[in-house]
């Protein structure tokens, strides 16, 4: 195990003893003594991030895409979720409510979302791209028309033919969607 899950599992414990009242084991110098030794063993250097996607692979990715629905749909995943730096959930998340029509392009509110835990919500500008084929404004409206969404999720699963779930099946918040 990594450094770091095994601190979270000593946390979790020690919360627990906390919550019920009962002396933690993990106060305990053997046990700190043991950390201490892990993290010199394992070390404690956090991964290297990833490269993020450049504009280039972003347009590569794009234009190998064909005109099927599911096409269509991953084309406008992409480049909304690149151009207003959403996470996966807040795609996941948007409903056809939340996209909000502008001379300029689109006003997209984001109601839910790891970093506003107190749910006050923000709204992000997306703005026509100077290439219709990476535009982020183009390519949702052309996916709103194509697959006839009107209300409900934005984003929804494909059945991997041109029928659609209903309104009420979103996509799961899983990397294999």
């Amino acid at each position: 195990m990594a450094v770091a899950t095994i601190a979270r599992r000593l946390a979790a414990v020690a919360h627990e003893h906390r919550q019920t009242g009962v002396a933690s084991p993990c106060d305990d110098p053997l046990v700190r003594e043991t950390m201490a030794g892990i993290r010199r063993t394992l070390g404690v250097a956090p991964r290297a991030r990833k490269r993020p996607v450049s504009t280039a692979d972003l347009r590569a990715a794009v234009h190998a895409m064909g005109d099927r629905l599911i096409d269509i749909r991953d084309r406008a995943i992409l480049l909304v979720g690149y151009a207003g730096g959403f996470r996966r959930s807040e795609l996941v998340g948007l409903d056809v409510a939340d996209i909000e029509e502008r001379p300029e392009g689109l006003v997209v509110t984001i109601r839910r979302s790891k970093r506003d835990q107190q749910q006050k919500g923000r709204e992000v500008a997306l703005v026509y791209g100077e290439d219709p084929e990476t535009c982020p404004v183009r390519a949702l409206r052309a996916w709103l028309e194509r697959a006839g969404i009107t209300h409900g999720p934005v984003f929804r699963r494909s059945t991997g033919t041109a029928t659609w779930p209903s309104a009420a099946c979103r996509p799961s918040r899983s990397p294999w969607w």
